[in-house]
């Protein structure tokens, strides 16, 4: 069974259980992490509620003509192999300049224990991501930060 059907079962469980409206839909499916191992990290982060957010390039949703995520979305969260682990609903979105995110703000995303690794990190992801689908990170970037909450698992 292909990721898709597996979303679409797990989404159909999550409605049945909680009463909601059958037409509601959900945006996408997709695991966090790079590699098998950091997908089941980050997904265990969120099923234990320490990941309550993540931030991506607001440059690589231009580029890939993507619409941002919205308030109220939800999302399913898989594993590396596409299995649906839990169900989140966005509960905000900021857009913020790299140069001016503060450590209230990435820690939510429970990967990193200080400002300093959060920047590292997130200034390599950027970088590489730039230079694969064609745009150069800089400190001015504005960075689009997702809040979540887990609505089903």
């Amino acid at each position: 069974m292909d990721t898709n059907q597996l979303a679409d079962q797990y989404w159909a469980e999550f409605l049945k259980c909680t009463s909601k409206d059958e037409t509601l839909e959900y945006d996408v499916a997709y695991c966090f992490g790079e590699n098998e191992s950091q997908a089941g990290q980050i997904l265990n982060l969120i099923l234990e509620e320490k990941k309550t957010a993540t931030s991506s390039s607001y440059l690589a949703f231009q580029v890939a003509g993507e619409p941002l995520p919205r308030k109220g979305e939800f999302e399913i969260i898989t594993d590396w192999d596409g299995n649906p682990g839990c169900i989140v609903e966005i509960v905000d979105v900021k857009i913020i300049p790299f140069k001016d995110i503060k450590w209230e703000i990435a820690k939510l995303e429970g990967e990193e224990e200080s400002m300093q690794a959060w920047r590292v990190n997130r200034t390599r992801e950027f970088t590489e991501e730039g230079a694969e689908i064609g745009y150069s990170f800089n400190e001015e970037m504005p960075v689009v930060f997702v809040g979540f909450r887990v609505v089903f698992k």
